[in-house]
């Protein structure tokens, strides 16, 4: 093995003895080595190789060899660990940090808004019911509408026609309800319903008017005795309404909402601010008058006696209220609703007011809980300072979120039924009890307000109508007919009155008082008059019949006195 020249091989046989490395001789075997390129090549074969990879081969995978090489050390994963718990540690400071700043900023938002929600020093909250959970509710919105606010009360040229309610001769006109005479028959000109010198029941007989029908006040005694048709006393001033209230005032608006979030269904109600009562303090006032006698307690627990409801909440707002919320959502200035003249008022003019007054709350609604993306909280925050309401921010937006979005909602509006007469000297609404009773029935049980018998929505199509001519105007009951027809009724039979009376008023009258409200539909289109149940004074074999009276202008003007 010593005298061996082989080394750094396992040639067991030996070889030829090997030299010693000359550098000037260049390395040795460098043009057997395979490289890349020439320029690799010239550099080995100068003896400046620098790397050589051995083709080895391994079961290790090129996905595996990666995963190797990527793998952190153990000092390299320690500073790793050490880092994400730092990392943790800001990042859960941080969320405190956030938590405590939304809780803070919902604090703020929920104290501000409900401070500029606050009724005040209001007494509402004392007449309010508290709600059964799940269950509808009703809630009070009133409103200050603007434009003009007084006006001139209704006179000569009224909704009565001429010399308003209150007429010198012997058809003058008076309200639902008080029909005391004066001298004279109470009856067409130089007669009765059934002819010259008698009553309708006989000699010397007073008739029970149709209030009587409808449980109004007694008529009163005249020297001749009352017909049912041409009912209307005279009063016992001059031509016109010289003893109606000149300071009527018509720019308060009251809304009764039926709220029933179960079901989407929101009923608005309009309840007239000119309807009459006796308050707390024994006086008759008109309605908007209440809250000057006794607060707005004293308004919510009126209209509770009005409707046959407990109010569970009570909003109001002013009328540069109305218009700053129509400004903020972006709504026509035009949709704000305004105060009618107190000249004009009737039931046709009230309920187109109570239909604008609809409208505007239902375009508010849809703007803000148009859709689910709908900012509830910011709608919030920008109108809470023009609205008061009972509720809490957070009760109002749970209640938005229930009607949202809104255009799956129901909505229904309606107007109390009446119409505008004079009572106790004074011009004022009178509610038609009938048709009233009838639409609270549908309201209370979620239901339209024009329905029939429970089922469904009113179809005037199917209301047949008698039009009789009671004004002496020739060509009015045919005005009438083409009136009634455009609205949708079904007019079958038109014609004169067959007791030759003169009717001052125009009456629509009913057997059945499940037409109370298709009656009152009428009355709207009309304009003026009454709607009441005929009981047995009347003949006629459709679901209504219309006298038209003198105190109805026909579209053409014609009719005018």
């Amino acid at each position: 093995m010593e005298s061996s020249s082989t080394y750094g091989t396992h040639n067991a046989g030996g070889g030829a003895p090997r030299e010693p490395y000359r550098p000037s001789k260049g390395p040795r075997n460098a043009d057997r080595v395979s490289f890349s390129d020439a320029r690799k090549t010239n550099q080995a074969k100068r003896g400046y190789v620098r790397q050589v990879q051995p083709r080895t081969r391994t079961g290790e995978s090129n996905d595996e060899y990666k995963k190797r090489i990527s793998k952190r050390t153990y000092a390299e994963e320690l500073r790793r660990r050490a880092s994400m718990k730092s990392g943790v540690t800001l990042a859960a400071i941080g969320i405190v940090v956030l938590v405590i700043a939304v809780a803070v900023g919902i604090g703020v938002f929920f104290a501000s808004s409900n401070a500029k929600l606050s009724l005040g020093d209001s007494n509402a909250a004392g007449a309010l019911t508290a709600a059964e959970e799940g269950q509808p509710f009703y809630v009070l919105c009133a409103a200050q509408l603007p434009g003009t606010s007084d006006g001139a009360a209704a006179g000569e040229g009224d909704t009565s026609g001429e010399g308003g309610d209150s007429d010198e001769g012997d058809n003058g006109n008076a309200s639902e309800g008080d029909n005391a005479s004066g001298e004279g028959d109470n009856t067409g000109e130089g007669g009765d319903a059934n002819g010259e010198g008698g009553d309708a029941n006989g000699e010397g007989g007073d008739n029970a008017s149709a209030d009587d029908q409808q449980g109004g006040e007694p008529a009163g005694e005249g020297e001749g005795g009352q017909a049912p048709e041409g009912e209307n006393p005279e009063g016992e001033g001059g031509e016109g309404s010289d003893s109606a209230d000149a300071g009527l005032k018509t720019d308060t608006a009251y809304l009764l909402v039926r709220v029933d979030p179960a079901n989407k269904h929101l009923a608005f109600v309009t309840v007239p601010s000119s309807i009459t009562l006796t308050l707390s303090d024994g006086q008759s006032h008109y309605l908007y008058e209440a809250a000057a006698v006794g607060g707005d307690a004293e308004l919510i627990k009126s209209v509770e006696s009005i409707a046959d409801v407990k109010i569970s909440q009570f909003a109001s707002i002013k009328a540069e209220g109305l218009k700053s919320v129509a400004a903020k959502l972006g709504l026509d200035e035009a949709t704000v609703p305004t105060a009618p003249a107190a000249d004009q008022l009737n039931y046709k003019t009230l309920k187109q007011a109570s239909d604008a007054q609809i409208a505007f709350m239902v375009a508010v609604l849809d703007k803000a809980l148009g859709d689910e993306s709908a900012n509830l909280a910011g709608y919030l925050s920008e109108l809470s300072a023009d609205v008061q309401v009972s509720w809490d921010a957070s009760g109002l937006l749970a209640l938005g979120e229930a009607f949202t979005p809104f255009g799956e909602v129901t909505v229904t509006g309606s107007l109390v039924p009446g119409r505008m007469a004079t009572e106790n000297g004074r011009d004022a609404y009178i509610i038609t009890d009938n048709a009233w009773q009838l639409m609270l029935d549908n309201i209370k049980n979620g239901r339209g307000p024009d329905s029939i018998d429970g089922g469904d929505q009113l179809d005037l199509s199917q209301i047949s109508v008698t039009v009789r001519n009671g004004c002496r105007v020739d060509g009015q009951a045919g005005r009438m007919r083409d009136v009634l027809l455009e609205t949708g009724f079904d007019v079958s039979s038109v014609g004169n009155v067959d007791d030759g009376a003169l009717y001052k008023e125009t009456f629509v009258i009913y057997h059945d008082e499940k037409y109370a409200i298709a009656a009152q539909v009428a009355l709207a289109d009309i304009g003026v008059g009454r709607s009441f149940d005929g009981g047995d004074f009347y003949s006629f074999d459709t679901d209504l019949l219309v006298i038209v009276g003198t105190d109805w202008v026909a579209p053409d003007g014609t009719g005018a006195q």
